[in-house]
């Protein structure tokens, strides 16, 4: 195994784990908390909640995402070949970081300051505002975690195939797969 065995194994992890963390972060805020939070909470207390929630949680993504970025090009100098399916994690890290810049810079400041302001979500022209964003704010986040669970599919294609090429003949040597085959082909060598 060469030198940049353990480095590929090492960044290769802390992709997935990155991946799988904010795939799993995103779920559980958005389908899980803030359901509960917006039904048991009243307003405006629970938008004002689920804001600084969804607010923080951009943050970490935010570092997960330049990480992963950081990971990819990392793994793209050291795996040799690159293949495809490198190249398509890469992309997928690059267009998650463009989702999450979005999310964090544009909807869910936003939301802050319409929530700021006194819009209640469905009522008036800011509780509309709102509802635009809370839609926005959903579908980013449904592609951000489609494209890590896409991102975490190719990592997982990748080991397979690194693991597939990098199985030993479990027959023997090549020598000796050498030697059984002169032998099959000319038995008088073997003798």
């Amino acid at each position: 195994m060469s030198s940049r065995g353990p480095a590929v194994t090492v960044l290769s992890t802390l992709a997935l784990l990155l991946a799988g963390a904010w795939a799993g972060g995103a779920l559980v805020t958005g389908a899980l908390v803030a359901p509960v939070v917006f039904h048991r909470v009243p307003a405006p207390t629970s938008g004002d909640a689920m804001t600084e929630v969804f607010m923080r949680f951009d943050r970490a993504a935010l570092a997960m995402a330049a990480t992963l970025v950081f990971t990819e090009v990392a793994l793209a100098f050291l795996r040799k070949p690159l293949l495809r399916t490198d190249v398509a994690r890469l992309l997928l890290a690059i267009a998650l970081v463009g989702l999450i810049v979005v999310e964090a810079s544009w909807v869910s400041p936003s939301i802050a300051a319409l929530h700021q302001a006194g819009a209640v979500r469905g009522i008036g022209a800011g509780g509309a505002e709102i509802e635009h964003l809370h839609v926005v704010a959903k579908r980013i986040g449904m592609s951000e975690v489609l494209a890590l669970v896409a991102f975490i599919g190719l990592h997982v294609r990748r080991l397979l195939q690194q693991s597939t090429v990098a199985t030993p003949d479990r027959r023997g040597s090549q020598e000796e797969t050498l030697e059984r085959t002169r032998v099959t082909e000319d038995p008088a060598a073997g003798a």
